[in-house]
């Protein structure tokens, strides 16, 4: 049971390095975005957070999944796909801020939800990730803290030949039962710092209850 959730994992941030590719070619195209409510039963987007640290930001909640986080105005959320499982529910987000804004990364942010993950600990995720990684990859982690539980920072980076090499930031936490996941790839070794900056800006206003 503890391989099929572990191979479940892996399967889903295959998919979701899939879709980072993808939005990232999109994210070219964007000359303006607004920010936009999330379309879901479960989770919704609501107006600015008051405070001065918080001027222009807002707040996605998931009451299904008992999960908030905040993130900039003027950026564009997206569910990318959410399902009901048996052991519970499933949640991709993608984050993209419009082209131009400064130190903001060129392509989305992903943060991924997944449940039950069976008692393992996010090192325990990263080591079953990249602990035996191939030779094209050069890993390192650094210890992190989210919701004021232990998480893991991963950065990745992956030489292709005949192409671009990748360059992945992930923070893992496993929270309330569930692994959380946020996540950014690029081609370009430049957009390491700003991922770095506002993965870190995201993961610290998690909230789950």
């Amino acid at each position: 049971m503890r391989a099929e959730r572990v191979r479940r994992v892996a399967a889903i941030s295959g998919l979701a390095l899939l879709l980072l590719a993808v939005a990232g070619v999109a994210a070219l195209l964007v000359l303006r975005v607004r920010p936009q409510p999330a379309a879901s039963d479960g989770g919704r987007a609501m107006g600015t957070v008051g405070g001065p640290d918080l001027s222009g930001m807002r707040t996605y909640e998931s009451r299904d999944l008992g999960l908030r986080f905040r993130y900039p105005g003027h950026w564009r959320l997206t569910e990318n796909g959410a399902s009901r499982e048996p052991e519970g529910d499933y949640l991709t987000i993608s984050l993209l801020a419009p082209s131009g804004t400064g130190t903001a990364p060129r392509g989305p942010i992903l943060l991924e939800v997944v449940p039950d993950p069976q008692g393992f600990t996010a090192q325990d995720i990263a080591n079953m990730k990249w602990g035996s990684a191939p030779d094209t990859l050069t890993v390192t982690t650094e210890t992190l803290a989210v919701a004021g539980r232990a998480a893991v920072g991963v950065s990745v980076s992956e030489t292709r030949p005949r192409r671009k090499s990748l360059y992945t930031y992930e923070i893992l936490a496993v929270l309330r039962g569930r692994m959380v996941r946020v996540a950014f790839s690029s081609s370009d070794a430049s957009d390491l710092a700003a991922m770095r900056t506002e993965l870190r800006r995201l993961a610290g206003s998690i909230e789950a209850y």
